[in-house]
């Protein structure tokens, strides 16, 4: 589906008032070192399955930023999604209901993955949610730089989304310059990752730091593709949104270097290239999007371990979930790190995008787990040992979601 798809529908002219009016629509941060060997994990990972090279690597299973539990969050999306003209105006939240060309193409280049239906399920559900960072930009009437070009690289924000809870966003970067477009080249870092050089990538969300070094993945038309994702109650001072708030967004990057997956230098390190210098700046709004967020007091406990309350969202399930010191009596984990898993009535996993464990000096733990939501509604929180294969379970909580 070509982009320019939205124009079209967003110059369809209607008379709005027939319609119901829709409002458009980490105090523990991850460490920059740790994320990027996932990351690099991850790729290497992909291209070995692709090319049915090897098992996946157990360090390569986690994706999303915190502790994952049993599911972790994959990535990339779905088919596109029809819509009727009815629905679809100026307004920047009536073009939500289509998949935009950057999820669609992420989505392709996952086929074959060992991953790949989880990919496909947690895009479609982001991506069906997301809006074009210049429609909501326009909307919002706020001053955005979506596109920024030096070196012979363009780089290019293109979808967001947020729910309070996690905001998504998806970047796109095109290069004729010959030191990336090497045939060799399977991914590209804004950073020089390998030797640990000067961090030249910096990202401010609504204020708050979290700076960390991107990495962008190779599709078959020749451009690359990341998306970046963002735990609000992981910030260092959490803040409570409403419908309709702006989070602004700010990204700086000032340099860019290739990465081949397929090679080892003499130090064991991918065969990578020489950096590239610029400047590419990105400032964008995000409006919160709240309208359609559901808040059920659960107040249920096992076993020294209570389930709070559940947050549904448009795409997301959010629980807040207070558990013991679990390196006391009666559990005696030295980690104090149990794992964590939510099922469906039908007994299947849910995905986890994020998990933050707020730990307090004495121990005790306060769990901001944020879940896709797949529509169930009776489902069950799981807390095991984890010890080895024959780990005993801590807690199990049913409970009923709206």
């Amino acid at each position: 589906m070509d982009e320019r798809i939205y124009d079209l529908l967003n110059d369809v002219e209607i008379d709005l008032n027939e319609y119901e009016e829709k409002e458009l629509s980490s105090k523990e941060k991850q460490k920059i070192e740790n994320r990027l060997l996932r990351e690099v994990r991850n790729m290497k990972n992909r291209k070995q399955e692709n090319e049915g090279a090897g098992k996946r690597q157990e360090a390569g299973k986690q994706r999303s930023s915190g502790k994952t539990g049993r599911k972790a969050a994959g990535i990339a999306a779905a088919a596109c999604v029809a819509v009727s003209a009815i629905a679809i105006g100026s307004n920047p939240v009536a073009a939500k209901a289509l998949l935009s060309n950057l999820y669609e193409k992420i989505i392709a280049g996952s086929e074959g993955e060992k991953d790949a239906d989880e990919i496909k399920e947690i895009y479609t559900k982001i991506g069906e949610e997301s809006a074009r960072a210049e429609a909501v930009a326009e909307s919002a009437d706020k001053e955005a730089v979506l596109e920024a070009e030096d070196a012979g690289i363009k780089l290019r924000v293109c979808d967001v989304f947020c729910d309070g809870y996690k905001l998504y966003y998806t970047l796109e970067l095109e290069t004729d310059n010959e030191i990336l477009t090497a045939e060799e080249v399977d991914g590209i870092f804004s950073d020089d990752i390998f030797t640990k050089s000067e961090q030249t990538c910096e990202v401010w969300v609504d204020g708050e730091n979290e700076s960390f070094p991107f990495n962008f993945e190779k599709q078959a038309d020749g451009t690359f593709t990341s998306v970046q994702d963002y735990d609000f109650f992981a910030a260092e001072t959490p803040k409570n949104y409403e419908n309709g708030d702006i989070v602004p967004v700010e990204i700086t990057i000032r340099s860019f270097g290739g990465v081949d997956y397929d090679n080892h230098d003499e130090t064991g390190e991918y065969v990578h290239t020489d950096m590239v210098e610029g400047e590419w700046k990105l400032s964008f709004p995000v409006t919160v999007d709240t309208s359609a967020n559901i808040v059920t007091e659960i107040n249920k406990e096992d076993n020294g371990v209570r389930l709070v309350n559940a947050v549904r969202t448009k795409a997301t399930l959010n629980l807040t979930v207070e558990a013991p010191d679990f390196s006391e009596a009666p559990y005696y984990d030295p980690y104090n790190d149990p794992e964590i898993g939510i099922k469906d009535a039908a007994g299947n996993w849910m995905i986890m995008l994020g998990c933050y464990d707020g730990i307090a000096d004495d121990g005790t733990h306060v769990y901001q787990i944020t879940l896709l939501d797949n529509g169930e509604k009776d489902l069950y929180l799981d807390v095991t040992e984890r010890k080895n294969e024959d780990a005993k379970q801590i807690a199990g909580i049913e409970f009923h979601v709206e």
